[in-house]
């Protein structure tokens, strides 16, 4: 974001557990399959849509909502949605309507201020205008082990051209731990480095919101992103919110009142944004061995990270 970004796409592969090959578009750190690239990206041009994004001109009163993915990005920018708004109701649209990474800049251009925007783009790859115009970004972060999880179950749903991931969880772990062999993007790079950005510009509007501390507290942390946008922040607003955004309300609103068009993307055209919301689940999937691997290499990978991750409810 500091600089612009030399994109350079060359196409290779990763390989899962089971030795299953997976062709992917590489650019930079990040590795886009070319299911993805073929059914989201404008044009199928991975290398020209990274370069609109670059120079995608962003407005004063934006607000960018980051994450890694299944990280609680749709949770968190329908919150924001209603604290700009001054009411608690639902969007009509889902977050994939305001999302960079799969919009063009047309598209985005045509949502009317202020734009809530989000992303799953390392912080390298925003556009060059959230640092110069200084647009205020909240990132969402959530411990790795109930994101590699989350991230098996969506992927699995996905299935672009009726084909969808037909590994098992113990095929798909590599594709997120190990640092030479992942999809999209290396989960420990991806945080670090949004923590040193946001260490080197500590004058810079950014928010740190833990998901597990916005499922275990939601109306201390919901009155903290207020606070953090300047938003109307009384009590009985407040409520409001924290009850319309309760998971499985959030969820039933997605399937019956918003425009989604994610669903053609995934098996039996059902959207798969979101599935169950657990802070924990991955103690129903990974094995001991597989939760020590996990540890060392969480132990390993943010040494010098001040970011403390919250595994249980």
């Amino acid at each position: 974001m500091t600089h612009k970004l030399e994109v350079i796409a060359r196409q290779t592969e990763v390989v899962d557990g089971n030795g299953r090959k997976i062709p992917i578009v590489a650019v930079g750190k990040s590795h886009f399959p070319l299911g993805f690239i073929n059914y989201r990206i404008p044009k199928c041009d991975i290398a020209g849509h990274l370069k609109d994004i670059q120079n995608l001109s962003m407005r004063n009163d934006d607000v960018l909502v980051c994450a890694f993915m299944k990280s609680g990005t749709h949770w968190l920018w329908e919150i924001v949605q209603m604290l700009l708004r001054g009411n608690a109701e639902y969007e009509t649209k889902t977050k994939l309507s305001a999302m960079i990474d799969i919009r063009t800049p047309e598209e985005l251009d045509a949502i009317a201020s202020p734009r809530v925007l989000n992303t799953h783009l390392p912080v390298d790859m925003l556009p060059s205008d959230v640092l110069s115009k200084r647009i205020s970004i909240i990132h969402i972060m959530r411990n790795p082990k109930d994101v590699a999880v989350s991230l098996y179950h969506h992927i699995k749903a996905m299935a672009p051209g009726g084909r969808s991931y037909p590994g098992g969880f113990h095929g798909f772990l590599p594709l997120f731990m190990d640092e030479n062999n992942y999809i999209l993007y290396y989960w420990f790079d991806y945080i670090i480095e949004y923590e040193q950005f946001k260490n080197r510009h500590r004058q810079f509007p950014i928010l740190t919101v833990f998901y597990e501390n916005l499922k275990k507290y939601p109306k201390e942390e919901i009155l903290k992103i207020a606070r953090f946008l300047g938003t109307r922040s009384d009590d009985h607003f407040i409520e409001e919110v924290v009850e319309k955004v309760e998971f499985h309300k959030l969820k039933m609103a997605t399937e019956i009142l918003k425009d989604d068009d994610s669903a053609k993307y995934y098996l039996g055209g059902k959207s798969f944004i979101y599935r169950k919301g657990e802070v924990g689940e991955w103690r129903n999937w990974f094995s001991q061995e597989i939760n020590t691997q996990m540890n060392i290499l969480i132990r390993e990978k943010l040494t010098s990270c001040r970011l403390k991750f919250k595994f249980t409810p």
